[in-house]
């Protein structure tokens, strides 16, 4: 018998998750999933949902559908890069096993699809894209027919218009221009809220009952179980209501989007809007994914009351206002660069809205991030906070901080401390001069191809008196600027923009620009001031994705081909029409530029550097400024020759010096020869960016190389340069290597290496790097004492291993009082032992306290150590110490068999506080390869039997025959 498909397969447990809550991003609409043993429903994916699901470890295997409440950059914005991340490891991975991926939506739908089709194929994916809604406007609510409908759930979306006060122009009205751009007017689309109905739970199957009415043991009972009518012995037909208890009615929650009040009038109709469900009891939870401003409108809340008592209602945007951010851990790190270079470093902002008298009745509860509702087992019903987020105190990070290195509250001063060079002809005069342009670059992003915990991937902000431009525009590029500026100073960029320049179609530098496209439009609307188009300088297959975004949500722009404004052989430019080049002159008037050129470099088609130039540069005189990004590209002669003596040479490092045939087949660079062009150009400053995801902290760099080079900086997310100036060692109150070299761990004996010792003109890189190295570890100290007994930093333990382990040491400390931490990290790159940060651990989490212990796994040098206080190693013993570390972990890890190494280790531990038999440590198995082929003489002594037994069968098929044959005869 085959396998059950798993649509027919049981879902004992049900629950809902709120995902993506947090008060530093103002840009995207929260996520929610429906989670069951073997199914997964997401609704909504906005910019950065990838990033939060690295971070706080979400899985999404098993996430067979999307569905999204809007067809609108909010929603969706995360798709494309999920959509290229499953696709990346389809064969393993994210869709490993399942036949295909939907995505639902209302009306835009498929337009949205079409438009992330240019650079996301949907070939070898099965996905479907599904649209639902009338595309005419027939009223404020619809209630469609299902879009999932299987043995676990049903789910139903309600499609819901806004009233006339919202949608005196429901389509987004395009005007063409000329060059076949759009300008937009505001408008408001459909929103779609789904209702999700649980399947009944059957009643409980009175084999006796059968039995009384003639229906006999067998498969009779199994289909009387699953629903079927049977004719027992008597002939009298037996259905399953006769002989089954009442089945107990599916608990229903609901997802509901309200953007706008316009919204309420549709979303409160009793006869096709969601009210209609509100005399349900069924009705378990509710998610609210609406604004603050909205959910305290009295006909919200009255909607919200027409629900019974017991329906539970989830507020997210009130959790949303308490400051908590998405990424903690970036935040975390921030805090600590910050903490050390202020200037380059600045504050995070975080949404915090003021604090109003709570107008909710007694069932409703904020929407923190990770909080899940169960929903099945019954017994079992209700909140449940074992994953949420929790905030952290900046003062508690700088804490930890000195009090661990204590050097580097020096090196803070020191840096904080910096002046200004004195004007000299070699240093650029905008660096020594208090007066003129005050020009900053500020990085959104410094990734490479998807986003990781702490970088996301790129996009950077030029801003020069009061103008703003952009270079590249990656994924969570908006939610990054509110991370920086807040939301006033980000209102206040997107409204000074002056363009945006892609440098070429891969999808990590430019799946942000619709986003940015569509808040720049909104804040203009709000602010009444004209909706004027915005340059766009880019690839030409980008042009078509933004006119299919810019029919869904309104965004003005003009768009001009990058290589419009590449110069040729002959010294000029492209002719271009003549509202095109008005455009270009307006745009780099306005940044006070003279000259602006894309310089084709070799990655892809379609694939350019930007140079900029001030009015007033001139290098000969120091003068004025120069900027080069390199975009995606190889070593190539034209870059060097476009950056000779930039001011600043911002230069993709993807990978290691160690990795360059990977570099030279990926058309990238790696970190010497990006530094190695800077030097060539003679650049005064290069700063190294877009960093392959496999050094998430911190690229790995030659030091020699990296020492040997002037004015040479890492980049990371969030860092504003000024002045485009390091620290050097000749400036007074500067930090030189000399003074420095014993603060940070140095790798023994090895020429190329993680930076972790700053060079000496590098206050930024000093800044940067050794929060960088340390971070690791800063992770698990930072995060104060565990609520739970697992604390899996390096993500090697299954759901089942975390869940039966802790069980197991939750019995251990109830019967014996001592509390035994398993910890696992990836990297130690701070501390060299083990045991030594396993000692600071068990310090940092349990001061003061006895009967404490800690078993950790360091994963990459496939050690760990076995920890505690004095009376837990008192208990524990050296013997069975050294047993754990050198076999248990030892062994098992170097098999790459985490989830076996610490369960064994534990189970010997729980096993010695217990005064049980000690399991024993694993044997070591020596691995013999043996033999597959065979002797020339063991051949020889097959091939001598298997001629004997071929001859035998010869004498007794032909032989024998033809005696019996001569014997008849001569009988005859």
């Amino acid at each position: 018998m085959g396998k059950r498909p798993d649509d027919e397969k049981a879902n004992t447990s049900c629950h809902i998750q709120v995902l993506g809550v947090g008060s530093d991003t103002g840009c995207t609409v929260p996520s929610v999933l429906l989670f069951f043993d073997r199914k997964r429903y997401l609704f909504n994916v906005g910019e950065g949902f990838q990033r939060f699901c690295v971070e706080h470890k979400v899985k999404l295997t098993k996430v067979t559908s999307v569905l999204s409440t809007r067809s609108t950059t909010h929603t969706l914005g995360g798709l494309p890069g999920m959509l290229l991340t499953m696709k990346d490891i389809t064969a393993g991975g994210l869709l490993a096993g399942q036949v295909g991926f939907d995505v639902h939506g209302p009306t835009g739908m498929m337009t949205a699809a079409n438009a992330f089709k240019t650079f996301v194929s949907f070939k070898d994916m099965g996905l479907k894209v599904k649209e639902f809604g009338s595309k005419e406007k027939v009223g404020l609510s619809q209630i469609c027919d299902p879009v999932i409908q299987n043995e676990s759930v049903t789910i139903t979306p309600v499609v819901v218009q806004p009233s006339a006060d919202g949608s005196k122009e429901p389509e987004a009205k395009k005007a063409k221009m000329e060059n076949g751009d759009a300008s937009s007017t505001h408008h408001n689309g459909p929103v779609s809220c789904y209702v999700c109905q649980l399947s009944d739970i059957p009643g409980k199957f009175l084999p006796q009952k059968a039995a009384s009415l003639g229906v006999p043991r067998g498969p009779l009972y199994g289909k009387l179980q699953k629903g079927e009518s049977v004719e027992g012995a008597n002939g009298r037909t037996v259905h399953p209501s006769d002989v089954m208890e009442p089945s107990t009615p599916g608990p229903v929650a609901i997802v509901v989007d309200c953007p706008t009040e316009h919204y309420i009038e549709g979303i409160a109709d009793s006869s096709s809007g969601l009210a209609s469900y509100s005399k349900d009891t069924r009705v378990a939870v509710m998610v609210h994914l609406t604004p603050r401003d909205v959910l305290r409108r009295q006909e919200y809340l009255d909607f919200m009351q027409s629900f019974p008592q017991t329906t539970q209602h989830i507020l997210v945007a009130e959790s949303m206002a308490k400051g908590i951010p998405i990424m903690k851990k970036s935040a975390m790190l921030h805090t600590k660069l910050h903490f050390l270079d202020p200037i380059a470093f600045q504050p995070l902002h975080h949404s915090i809205e003021e604090q109003y008298d709570d107008p909710f009745p007694s069932n409703t509860t904020p929407g923190i991030n990770m909080l899940k509702y169960c929903l099945r087992p019954v017994a079992k019903r209700g909140y449940m906070h074992d994953e949420c987020t929790t905030p952290f105190e900046e003062e508690d990070v700088i804490k930890d901080l000195v009090v661990s290195k204590p050097k580097i509250k020096e090196l803070a001063d020191a840096i904080k401390s910096f002046e200004s060079p004195t004007a000299s002809k070699d240093i650029p005069s905008i660096v020594t001069s208090t007066q003129g342009d005050h020009v900053s670059v500020t990085f959104l992003g410094t990734g490479a191809a998807i986003p990781s915990k702490y970088r996301n991937v790129t996009g950077i902000l030029l801003q020069n008196n009061g103008a703003s431009i952009l270079m590249d525009c990656g994924e969570s590029s908006l939610g990054q600027l509110y991370k920086r500026f807040g939301k006033e100073g980000t209102e206040e960029i997107l409204s000074s923009l002056k363009f945006i320049w892609i440098s070429h179609i891969h999808a990590d530098h430019h799946m942000g620009l619709a986003s940015v496209l569509g808040a720049r439009s909104r804040v203009l609307h709000e602010q009444q001031k004209p909706d004027d188009p915005l340059l766009i300088i880019g690839p030409r297959p980008l042009r078509k994705s933004l006119h299919l975004y810019s029919s869904l949500e309104p965004m003005a722009f003009t768009y001009v081909e990058a290589s419009c404004t590449e110069v040729g052989e002959n010294g000029k430019t492209k002719d271009v029409d003549s509202s095109v080049l008005q455009s270009l002159q307006a745009a780099m008037a306005s940044m006070g530029l003279k000259r602006l050129e894309s310089v084709r470099v070799e990655h892809c088609a379609h694939a350019f550097a930007l140079v900029l130039e001030s009015n007033d540069y001139d290098h000969a005189a120091n003068t004025g400024w120069k900027i080069v990004f390199s975009g995606d590209t190889r070593p190539c002669p034209q870059l060097v020759t476009a950056a000779k003596h930039a001011t600043l040479l911002i230069h993709e490092a993807t990978f290691e010096d160690t990795m360059k045939d990977e570099a030279i087949e990926k058309n990238h660079c790696t970190t010497g020869e990006a530094i190695a062009a800077g030097e060539e150009a003679q650049a005064y400053t290069t700063l190294l960016t877009h960093f392959s995801q496999r050094y998430p902290k911190i690229p790995v760099i030659d030091e020699t190389t990296l020492h040997s080079s002037n004015h040479v900086g890492v980049a990371f997310d969030i860092m504003t340069f000024v002045k485009f100036e390091f620290s050097d060692d000749k400036n007074d109150g500067s930090a030189t290597h000399s003074e420095n070299a014993n603060l940070w761990p140095r790798e023994p004996s090895t020429a190329k290496k993680t930076v972790t010792c700053p060079p000496p003109h590098s206050a930024t890189l000093i800044a940067a790097t050794p929060l960088s190295a340390v971070a690791n570890e800063f992770d698990l100290l930072a995060n104060g004492t565990p609520s739970s007994y697992i604390v899996d930093d390096a993500s090697v333990l299954n759901r089942a291993t975390r869940g039966s382990l802790g069980d197991e040491l939750k019995k251990l400390e109830e019967k014996t009082g001592y509390r035994v931490e398993i910890a696992t990290v990836r990297k130690l790159e701070f501390e060299s032992d083990a045991f030594a940060f396993g000692d600071k651990l068990v310090s940092k989490w349990f001061p003061g306290q006895n009967n404490r212990g800690l078993l950790l796994v360091v994963t990459s040098a496939k050690d760990g150590a076995l920890t505690g206080d004095k009376e837990f190693m008192n208990a524990i013993g050296d013997d069975l110490i050294d047993s754990v570390v050198g076999e248990n972990v030892s062994i098992l890890t170097e098999e790459e068999k985490y989830n076996e190494a610490v369960t064994s280790s534990v189970q010997r531990v729980v096993a010695k506080l217990t005064g049980e038999k000690d399991p024993g440590a694993p044997v070591r198995v020596e691995k013999v390869r043996k033999r597959t082929y065979k002797t020339k003489k063991e051949t020889e002594a097959k091939k001598d039997a298997t001629s004997t037994i071929v001859l035998t069968l010869l004498l007794i098929s032909f032989v024998v025959p033809m005696l019996q044959y001569f014997g008849y005869t001569n009988q005859d």
